[in-house]
């Protein structure tokens, strides 16, 4: 028939990132929640604390300052050489300046280095990584392209931009700012003494998006010192002012904590005993795919995991916590009840290796089964390209046996109009999922040892839902950050995953094309409850009101005068009085000013009204404020200020 059979590479590095983030360990012993509580965050298995240095000027004067500082030609392009290679002149060539300010906002104009830049085109940006030399490059763009800049690396220092909005009566002057000192103080959690010979692994991202535990870590990703540590924004293999760091010493376990490159200061990491762990095979050769996975006792969530990349190597685990390991060799995914191939248990030493070895008992193979049949398509679906995904429930995502796509006909089969056959070959016999992706449907196939020749995958014609969100108490339209759907997913079928809508300016609302039937939507704003609804599409077009019901909490505001600090709403705490209420999440819209000043604010959520004590983490020169009760009313943000008072 012509298909084409190819493995889903950039399905299984997805997968692969998410199974790397999707589990936790508290103190290397319990599940960590998902949802952010009233206890403070972990930074690491030993705890975390922080200290920041003074901030620095205010933002606005230090812009200001640099204006001043300009020669009268600064809004125009500069007339220095042009110090990158020219690229062919589809426009004029356009010079930029670039003005770094310090933390005591003094203008630098001739630091050089690198700086990514934004480059908008019908209010898209692409990246473009440009070479600076003395506060100069050049772009071959329109005088109308809007330019602003990223982050990079100028005078041996990272940078970040300031109010890139700012510039606006500036075009070619691209104003960035060196980023404060940020040093990691790592310490032995028995004793709180500096340790030496540390080994970092600057991850970046979000701290809780990642494990506790890194798994391997390749060697070229590695940092070498001794405490305290000056980390850099190019330290990190993906560059955020927030981003968090790996860290261990031969005698002690990885820790995990996240530094405020932004912001700067110390950041306190503290280290619990640990030793490494070899795990050698035996036996059987292992199932193709095949995990090495650690846990702190049976049935626990793994706390560490390496797929297994060749016969006979063993897998090598360093910094991992002192005490009683289990230790198990499995095919599939954790979640879905992987096939156990053995297993064993191991003690771990501080500041040695220990060695397990496990006998591996390759489950029987299964003969495989035919799978074959044929996808009822309507016409009315207009695909770039007919792609049937195929995926073993339980499987290995990396075998491509087990998960893999298969091109269908470009054309229906003679005397049909709709009918597009396919056949997967021989598989493994077990549940399918079938699904065809930019659709959202898929459906399940419990595939029997005498396999399946006769499979109907009916996909419905295609229908139209304009969503419109409101407020679900003054009826105000609302800007969700993201609004998603799929459509219900089999049984057992391992999940699902969610498409985003896009917003039609025009039509004032998201717009969401879906086979006819059922369809689960759900919106994501902040302050505002965000459960799945269930939604009917019909033929044509038909509009959806979803009514979205504000929670409510609490905003927090700390200021001194009329200059107000950031506060840090998942360290906050917050205590029902003579109710059983809590607080269920919380989240921050706050950036921080060139001063260090906050912008935005932070706010705690409670499911309930009523009263509460709320005590906010201590901000760094200030005495700690202490707990303040609160009144919450149904559906609203109250809000506490905080007046601070400075240490003496």
């Amino acid at each position: 028939m012509g298909t084409n059979r190819t493995p889903t590479l950039l399905l299984l590095a997805l997968a692969a990132l998410v199974l790397g983030g999707a589990w936790w360990f508290i103190d290397g012993r319990d599940s960590e929640p998902s949802q952010p509580g009233p206890t403070p965050a972990i930074e690491s298995v030993g705890g975390a604390e922080r200290s920041d240095p003074p901030l620095s000027a205010p933002a606005s004067t230090a812009i200001e300052g640099a204006r001043g500082q300009l020669p009268a030609e600064a809004t125009r392009a500069s007339e220095a050489p042009d110090p990158n290679q020219a690229s062919p002149n589809v426009h004029p060539q356009r010079r930029f300046r670039v003005h770094v300010l310090d933390q005591d906002g003094a203008v630098h104009g001739a630091e050089s280095g690198t700086l990514t830049v934004n480059v908008w085109h019908d209010d898209v940006g692409d990246y473009v990584d440009v070479q600076v030399r003395e506060g100069l490059f050049s772009l071959d763009e329109a005088p109308d392209t809007r330019v602003t800049a990223n982050s990079g690396q100028l005078g041996g220092r990272g940078v970040l931009p300031v109010e890139p909005d700012a510039a606006d009566q500036a075009p070619d002057l691209l104003l960035v700012r060196w980023l404060p000192a940020t040093t990691l103080r790592v310490v032995d959690a028995g004793s709180g003494a500096d340790l030496s010979s540390v080994e970092l692994y600057p991850r970046g991202g979000m701290r809780l998006m990642l494990p506790l535990h890194p798994g391997p870590v390749a060697p070229e990703l590695l940092m070498h010192g001794d405490s305290p540590i000056e980390l850099e924004l190019s330290d990190f293999q993906f560059a955020s002012p927030l981003a968090a760091v790996y860290a261990r010493t031969a005698a002690h376990a990885w820790g995990l904590t996240q530094v405020d490159l932004q912001r700067g200061g110390e950041t306190r990491l503290a280290l619990i005993p640990g030793g490494d762990l070899e795990v050698s095979l035996v036996g059987d050769r292992p199932a193709p795919g095949s995990f090495v996975r650690v846990r702190i006792r049976e049935g626990a969530p793994p706390i560490a995991e390496a797929m297994i990349l060749g016969e006979g190597r063993p897998v090598t685990f360093t910094g991992m916590p002192v005490g009683d390991l289990f230790v198990t060799v499995e095919l599939g995914d954790r979640s879905a009840k992987p096939v156990l191939q053995g297993q064993g248990q191991v003690e771990i030493v501080a500041g040695a290796m220990s060695r397990l070895q496990i006998t591996v008992e390759r489950p029987a193979d299964v003969e495989p089964a035919p799978l074959a049949g044929v996808v009822v398509l309507p016409p009315g679906w207009e695909l770039d390209a007919k792609v049937l995904a195929l995926g073993l429930v339980g499987g290995s995502i990396f075998d491509p046996q087990e998960n893999f796509n298969l091109d269908l006909p470009a054309e229906p089969r003679l005397g049909t109009q709709d009918e597009y056959p396919f056949d997967a070959g021989l598989l493994r016999p077990g549940r399918w999922v079938l699904s065809i992706d930019p659709l959202g449907i898929a459906m399940a196939v419990d595939l029997p040892p005498e396999g399946l020749r006769d499979v109907r995958f009916e996909v419905g014609a295609p229908g139209e839902l304009l969503v419109r969100v409101v407020d679900s108490q003054s009826g105000l339209e609302l800007t969700p950050l993201s609004l998603t759907w799929h459509t219900p997913r089999p049984e057992n079928s391992g999940g699902f995953s969610s498409r985003g809508a896009v917003y039609d300016e025009e039509r004032g609302g998201y717009v969401i094309r879906a086979p006819i039937g059922e369809l689960v939507i759900s919106a994501l704003l902040d302050g505002y409850a965000a459960p799945d609804e269930t939604v009917t599409v019909g033929p044509g077009s038909r509009v959806h009101v979803l009514e979205l019901e504000r929670l409510q909490g609490v905003r927090i505001v700390a200021r001194e005068g009329e200059r107000e600090f950031p506060v840090n709403p998942w360290k906050t705490t917050v205590r029902a009085i003579d109710h059983e209420g809590r607080m269920t999440t919380a989240g921050q819209t706050s950036t921080l000013g060139g001063d260090g000043s906050a912008v935005g604010f932070a706010a705690v959520y409670v499911d309930r009204p009523g009263e509460y004590g709320v005590t906010v983490p201590a901000i760094p020169g200030f005495l700690p404020p202490g707990e303040r009760v609160v009144e919450v009313r149904a559906h609203e943000l109250t809000e506490l200020v905080i007046e601070l008072e400075r240490e003496p």
